[in-house]
């Protein structure tokens, strides 16, 4: 068991940013590069705060979804509808790095918090807008969320299948993540850019346009080659499928000639055939190769899974059982890699979360403190500005909480 702390070590230590994003996709942003070891404030509003805070299997007043996506950071609640509140909040852009923020079309124009504005004031920041369709066109406007994404970019329908017709939703916030993930990488990239020429600048990314860059490599195929003369294809990923055993279930890939003639042999069906005795013979003869998956498949019901996935996996056939989450943390690899970590929350109390992915050899990343309680460090982070003696004004004005 061990308590989470701040990472003073990781790549990014030393760059302060101020997180005035809400929901998940600047949040989670922002995590990530706190577990990398920047120093990250985060604005909420007084009274409820976040409303994420209350979404999600929770203990004590805290949840599990808030924490994993705000650990690491110091909280500062903050009513930005005041004067008062967005001079706080530009003393803050000045002391920062990197600020990021999602708000609805027009809002920190209203707030005269607007990257034209916050560069009179912080000509080196790097100002990270998140939106969901983009800052132009009829949709602009629009709020979005993960699951109105996903059926806007297609997600939904590509999970329609043969034997599901209908569009489904993912079941994750995957437009959420996959902007997070953009978002942070961004940032790190215009923050190299300023060290390199020593500007800041405006990063623009929207959900839309995430999903997208996400979808188009293994969805698009015709639809990237417009024009005669193109070869129709599936998707690799519609190639896939899963395989159903006698006492549980499995996804294999035997996709290389070794791997093909392996699985024809373990599931005991004859793939002898000539014209399927490489990868290029069995693409040029579909209806042939896939006689012999039918066979896998059949075959398949009347085994024991683990002994057909022992026996693949010692001759180095791409295959796993399909496990739970629960398995996951359970698992041999897991264990062997300490990718899950027992940490103890000040107000959630014992806590199993993984790891940061990406493993530094001179600058480790590490999974920050707990996610704090709402204002938390609000007479902290003011005290650092200078402005102990206004905080019993603030604070009695509702300026902060």
């Amino acid at each position: 068991m061990q308590r989470s702390a701040n990472n003073n070590n990781g790549p990014l230590k030393g760059v302060k940013i101020l997180d005035l994003s809400t929901a998940f996709s600047g949040p989670v942003c922002t995590t990530l590069l706190c577990d990398q070891g920047a120093e990250v404030i985060r604005i909420e509003n007084v009274g409820m705060g976040e409303v994420t805070r209350y979404s999600g299997a929770g203990r004590n007043g805290m949840t599990g979804l808030f924490h994993l996506a705000n650990r690491g950071k110091r909280s500062l609640a903050l009513n930005m509808k005041s004067a008062r509140g967005i001079e706080i909040v530009k003393k803050l852009i000045i002391k920062s790095d990197v600020v990021v923020q999602n708000f609805r079309h027009g809002a920190v124009e209203r707030l005269g918090i607007d990257y034209d504005s916050v560069i009179i004031i912080n000509p080196n920041i790097i100002y990270l807008s998140i939106t969901g369709y983009g800052p132009h066109g009829p949709l602009a406007k629009q709020p979005a969320y993960d699951n109105v994404m996903q059926a806007f970019t297609g997600f939904a329908d590509l999970e329609r299948t043969v034997q599901s017709p209908e569009p489904t939703l993912v079941q994750n916030m995957v437009v959420d993540k996959v902007t997070a993930l953009n978002s942070a990488q961004a940032i790190c990239a215009a923050l190299f850019a300023r060290a390199n020429n020593g500007g800041g600048q405006h990063v623009q990314l929207s959900m839309m346009d995430c999903a997208a860059n996400f979808l188009w490599l293994d969805s698009a195929m015709e639809m990237a080659l417009p024009g005669e003369g193109t070869v129709s294809a599936v998707s690799p990923a519609k190639k896939a499928n899963i395989m159903h055993f006698k006492n549980g279930a499995a996804s294999i890939s035997p996709i290389l000639d070794q791997a093909f003639h392996t699985m024809c042999e373990v599931l005991e069906v004859d793939g002898s055939d000539p014209r399927l005795k490489t990868s290029v013979d069995r693409i040029r003869n579909t209806d042939i190769h896939n006689a012999i998956k039918r066979q896998w498949s059949e075959n398949a019901l009347l085994m024991d899974i683990d002994q057909v996935i022992d026996k693949l996996q010692v001759r180095n056939v791409p295959c796993a059982k399909v496990q739970s989450i629960v398995d996951l943390v359970e698992h041999a690899q897991s264990k062997a890699v300490d990718l899950f970590q027992h940490t103890i929350h000040p107000v959630m109390g014992e806590f199993i979360e993984p790891r940061p992915a990406a493993l530094f050899s001179k600058t480790e990343s590490a999974i920050g403190h707990g996610a704090p309680t709402l204002g938390q460090h609000t007479d902290k982070i003011l005290e650092e500005l200078g402005m102990e003696n206004e905080i019993a004004d603030l604070r009695e004005l509702g300026i902060i909480q």
